[in-house]
């Protein structure tokens, strides 16, 4: 029985019946459609699961990639989702057949579980249950981040430090002339670097820079890590000075006049890799690998 024309025309597929569609009416369809893709989800990786165990996750793996479409390592990030939902997360997976969490939320428990013990999980995965409703995956992942420190704190620790031991710097080439720098810093620092270039891209935005905000972020970091920074005009024949990153988090500019020295490293002029202890320019670039610097009180930027 339809009430209206316009259930006529959805249930019969009449092109443009969208046109007498309400707001609220496309709002439930959205809701709904959501929760079905949640549960199909949920079906699938029921199904991965079932796979790896049946013929052994290695051979799953090349078999899903091909069934699906897939690169082999998406095909992998599937398989230990679904095999950790089908083991030590069962209320995530109760929470993706119920429509609440799609396959990408529920990756974000799995992500931030992974390190755990299985009984720890296990825990993190009932503490975290009441919580799953109307979180988008950002807020997940940080609602699960902390019950995992509430669970497990001693670990939560170890795997800080070996976080800052793995510490590193890396390039990815783009398409069309273009590459990204990735870095793995600890936190402290990460903010510090950001705040340095957001501070230097908010000053020249004052001063009716043209350029974007992300330009100017992006330009400033080349800027201090090829050319350094130099706040006030230096003496003859000095090279500009590099921030350690307490200074930027203190809101420092300058260190003392006589003090050039470098935690872990040369000073002076000969710090830089340009001949005549002039700076490098962007024609001879130094890259500075951060992961073979050996440890120090100051990291420089």
């Amino acid at each position: 029985m339809f009430h209206s024309l316009k259930q006529l025309f959805a249930s019969v597929g009449v092109p443009g019946y969208s046109r007498f569609m309400e707001l609220s009416d496309a709002m439930d369809i959205l809701t709904e459609e959501d929760a079905v893709e949640a549960r199909s989800h949920a079906r699938r990786l029921r199904a991965i699961a079932h796979i790896a165990r049946q013929v052994g996750r290695r051979r799953a793996i090349e078999q899903i990639a091909k069934a699906s479409h897939i690169t082999k390592s998406a095909a992998e990030r599937r398989v230990g989702l679904a095999l950790a939902l089908t083991t030590y997360l069962p209320n995530t997976l109760a929470a993706m057949e119920a429509g609440l969490l799609d396959e990408y939320k529920a990756s974000k428990v799995f992500e931030a579980t992974s390190y755990l013990e299985e009984g720890k999980a296990r825990e993190v995965d009932t503490l975290v249950v009441e919580r799953f409703a109307g979180k988008n995956p950002s807020e997940l992942r940080r609602i699960v981040n902390s019950i995992v420190l509430q669970v497990d704190r001693q670990g939560y620790e170890e795997r800080r430090r070996i976080r800052r031991v793995q510490r590193m710097l890396r390039i990815v080439h783009r398409d069309h002339a273009s590459s990204s720098v990735i870095a793995r810093l600890p936190m402290e620092q990460a903010v510090a670097l950001y705040k340095a270039c957001d501070d230097d891209a908010r000053d020249a935005k004052k001063l009716g820079d043209s350029r974007t905000l992300d330009q100017l972020r992006a330009d400033a970091l080349v800027e201090r890590c090829l050319v350094g920074v130099a706040p006030a005009p230096s003496p003859a024949g000095r090279p500009p000075r590099l921030l350690r990153w307490q200074e930027i988090l203190a809101g420092k500019r300058t260190r003392k006049a006589n003090d050039r020295r470098r935690p872990g490293g040369t000073s002076g002029p000969d710090r830089f890799a340009g001949k005549g202890g002039a700076p490098p320019t962007p024609s001879t670039p130094k890259i500075v690998h951060l992961h073979q610097e050996p440890h120090t009180p100051g990291y420089w930027l």
